[in-house]
């Protein structure tokens, strides 16, 4: 497998996992790996920092929606977290791959078969809306696609948790992977990813695209960036009650 440089364009690269041929199989097997990356790296750390940001400014409200939510670690934590805070809430988390659903059905997780780019859910449904480590996959007019459907069905916040685009996270991420890891596809598409982050710019650029939200971005460690918006109105109640019958149509 080659491996790349920093010098390449990151609009000429693409995830090995990105690939549609890629058996289910493989695809879970590498991303139930992502868990660990997640606690060592500061995944989970940085989604928490934003989720305490939304919680004291506005509430998190009772129902979230996790945008590629893989085998669903963060959805887990999201809930685990919000328990304890006494501001408990259900994640429902969508993906294309049935077999990371089922991986995150097994973590109590309730999984949803969807196309990120049609979200089968009512104008802001969902009080919080996430995605982590999912924008970076996608770029020009399918990115700002992307997001927008985020910000469609969300009613209090949008959070989206990326990777920080530099040499030195691209440096330490080739370091991480040759002691943490033996699998070329992570080795590979972790510095791929790292190549095809964000810095704050782009970020502050893609959230000035939706109104009606108040946009910040805050750096994290492990190379961690997050744009999290919050609506302006956000006391209006929104139709979440229409959630529960378009989530019950589309599991599986």
């Amino acid at each position: 497998m080659a491996w790349l440089t920093w010098q390449d364009r990151p609009e000429t690269l693409t995830e090995i996992l990105d690939d549609p041929n890629v058996h289910d199989q493989i695809r879970v097997r590498i991303l139930s790996q992502l868990p660990r990356v997640n606690r060592w790296l500061g995944g989970w750390r940085a989604l928490r920092a934003e989720l305490q940001h939304v919680h004291q400014k506005i509430g998190l409200g009772r129902r979230v929606l996790d945008v590629g939510c893989g085998v669903g670690d963060l959805c887990e934590s999201m809930q685990r977290w919000a328990a304890r805070i006494g501001n408990p809430v259900e994640v429902v988390g969508i993906d294309l791959s049935r077999g990371l659903l089922r991986a995150a059905s097994g973590r109590s997780v309730l999984a949803v078969r969807a196309d990120g780019f049609r979200l089968p859910f009512p104008d802001r449904c969902f009080d919080l809306v996430t995605a982590s480590m999912f924008l970076h996959h996608f770029t020009g007019n399918d990115l700002h696609r992307l997001f927008g459907e985020l910000c469609r069905v969300a009613d209090r916040a949008v959070v989206i948790n990326e990777l920080y685009r530099s040499r030195v996270a691209w440096l330490g991420w080739r370091l991480w992977s040759l002691f943490f890891t033996d699998d070329e596809i992570i080795r590979y598409d972790g510095a791929v990813s790292v190549r095809k982050g964000f810095i704050a710019s782009d970020l502050l650029e893609l959230g000035q695209s939706q109104e009606g939200f108040h946009w910040t971005v805050r750096r994290h460690p492990g190379f961690r960036i997050c744009l999290t918006g919050t609506r302006s109105d956000v006391a209006r109640p929104a139709g979440r009650a229409e959630c529960a019958p378009a989530v019950a149509a589309s599991s599986g």
